[in-house]
């Protein structure tokens, strides 16, 4: 399990191996099954960070470490946990693996449908040709960079901010607004 630096990330060994002082190796006694703490050492990251120290990096001692109370239920018990847990891993693994192979088809299909097909198809343009224009010559433009401090509200229209973009989606978060009249200034209220 690291130890420092991130703290809490697991790994299960099977034979010998080595770890640097960024680990707090784990060696099972007979009345451990090392599948079940596997998972429940991933639960284990919040109270590392509490009994963590450091100002460059957190890190937790193996005195610390070893003070951290976990359960011990029966073997079988332990046993039953980790193979339904095991097997709810495998199935995520296996979504993950269909969702990467959509995701490839599904950019297949955008460059095959709309790239390909219609620009042989149909008409070409620029995107200037498209656009409303506005204060930059078109609907482009840094919107944002033309913001200062004092333009920012509490309410009103909503700012993106590239974080705000993730995996294609809006995640916004940002609770940063302007006003209605700060926005059609900047030609962004189409945005």
């Amino acid at each position: 399990m690291t130890s420092r630096a991130t703290l809490g990330l697991v790994a299960l060994s099977v034979g010998p191996i080595a770890t640097n002082q960024g680990f707090k190796s784990i060696i099972f006694s007979g009345d451990a099954d090392p599948n079940f703490y596997y998972h429940l050492f991933k639960t284990l990251k919040p109270e590392m960070a509490r009994r963590a120290s450091g100002t460059t990096f957190l890190e937790i001692s193996g005195k610390e470490f070893s003070e951290i109370v976990i359960p011990l239920p029966p073997k079988g018990e332990q046993r039953r946990i980790a193979e339904i847990l095991d097997a709810l891993d495998d199935q995520i693994r296996e979504t993950e693996q269909i969702l990467a192979k959509q995701s490839w088809v599904r950019q297949g299909l955008i460059e095959d449908l709309v790239q390909k097909n219609h620009s042989q198809e149909g008409q070409i343009y620029s995107l200037s040709e498209l656009l409303v224009p506005g204060p930059f010559g078109s609907s482009i433009g840094p919107f944002g960079s033309n913001l200062v401090a004092s333009d920012y509200r509490s309410s009103g229209i909503p700012v993106v901010f590239v974080r705000d973009i993730q995996s294609g989606e809006l995640v916004w978060k940002s609770s940063v607004y302007v006003t209605p009249q700060k926005a059609r200034a900047l030609d962004a209220t189409s945005v």
